[in-house]
């Protein structure tokens, strides 16, 4: 509300959204390059992550993982690179 008037600002906070999600995409890809191709799931934590993990998420062809427990995100994800280097597939109570 401004003077009274109500003020809808979805239309401008979704494109800043989407152009925020292009660049951070943008950005990881440029840094991994075709290796990108091979991540079977990335790895997504933090506050701004549930913010824009809808719109990231198409532009990582759908491979995007959101961490429920993100201040474990850094264990979790060395506990899962230890798993898949020594054979051992994580379970779920391990996530």
């Amino acid at each position: 509300m401004y003077k009274g008037k109500y003020i809808d600002f979805s239309g401008v906070i979704g494109k800043s959204k989407k152009l925020i999600a292009a660049n951070i995409t943008d950005q990881l890809k440029s840094i991994w390059a075709e290796e990108s191709d091979l991540y079977e799931g990335i790895f997504l934590a933090g506050g701004g992550g549930e913010l824009f993990a809808p719109n990231i998420q198409p532009l990582l062809d759908n491979r995007l993982i959101s961490v429920k427990e993100s201040q474990f995100a850094n264990a979790i994800g060395y506990l899962r690179l230890g798993k898949a280097i020594f054979g051992q597939k994580p379970t779920q109570s391990m996530m």
